[in-house]
């Protein structure tokens, strides 16, 4: 099943980065400075991998880097 990214965009939007980090830091996710943001953990695992299942630890390190390349 494809999902259309015009669906996917609010989504995104309503989640900003602000409230994800402090999502992140009240439920104890984020303790520490991380290379990855929690808002790129949130943003691959959603959307950024709905139309892969099972997939690998390379696929998953390549959607974190497209969407936060530093």
């Amino acid at each position: 099943m494809k999902i259309s990214s015009s669906l996917i965009i609010p989504f995104i939007r309503f989640f900003s980065n602000a409230k994800i980090m402090e999502i992140a830091i009240n439920t104890g996710f984020l303790k520490r400075k991380r290379d990855i943001l929690p808002d790129t953990i949130v943003k691959v695992f959603i959307f950024g991998l709905i139309n892969t299942p099972n997939p690998s630890l390379k696929q998953i390190a390549s959607k974190c880097e497209k969407i936060q390349p530093d």
